[in-house]
């Protein structure tokens, strides 16, 4: 059974990391192509401040397995691969495009599976995560059955992440009923992003 997280892998230091993004106090290290993922049009620019958090956080806790749900065109799971590198990043979408996508970019430590995230989350080990991101289905169900499925396999104290939680009300009935501590991140991206600690 793995050790929890430190502390300083929390809840509060997370929403420091994001407020610093948004205020523009937080130095963009990140290499060039995901600085030129972020210019590509109006939507991956205004998905800029919340992919930064994710390489931001990735290159702070040094995770060993990252998991995302919900693969998209490859540009959080990019994010989430480059900021470290050593990190087993396994990214789940039932669309084979969305995978084909990510696998275009050629992450050595990238692994891809085409299905519905629901179906997989027992291929993980419980307190085998150690950062959860859940991006898939963008209803209440399917958002509450990922959370009941994958926390299990996440890390004691670890801080698992959602995108678009204030895109419409599935989504905001989703999060309200997180019952884990939970923070939303106002200006990390405009349909809402939040964070919870298991």
């Amino acid at each position: 059974m793995s050790e929890p997280l430190p502390q300083q892998h929390n809840l509060d230091a997370a929403f420091e990391i994001g407020n610093q993004i948004i205020q523009g106090d937080f130095p963009d290290n990140r290499p060039e192509i995901l600085k030129k993922i972020s210019q590509l049009d109006w939507a991956t620019r205004s998905a800029e401040p919340f992919h930064r958090f994710l390489f931001a956080w990735a290159q702070r806790i040094k995770p060993k397995l990252i998991v995302e749900t919900g693969s998209d065109r490859g540009y959080s799971g990019s994010h989430l691969a480059l900021g470290w590198p050593s990190a087993r990043v396994v990214s789940i979408d039932i669309r084979s495009v969305c995978s084909d996508h990510l696998n275009a970019f050629h992450h050595p430590n990238v692994e891809t599976i085409t299905d519905d995230s629901l179906a997989v989350a027992d291929q993980f080990e419980d307190n085998s995560i150690d950062l959860l991101f859940l991006d898939s289905a963008h209803t209440c169900a399917h958002v509450s059955k990922e959370i009941e499925l994958y926390v299990p396999k996440v890390r004691a104290g670890a801080v698992v992440f959602i995108d678009d939680i204030a895109m419409d009300g599935e989504m905001t009935r989703a999060w309200k009923g997180v019952a884990y501590q939970k923070r939303s991140f106002r200006g990390l991206h405009n349909t809402g992003f939040g964070a919870f600690q298991v």
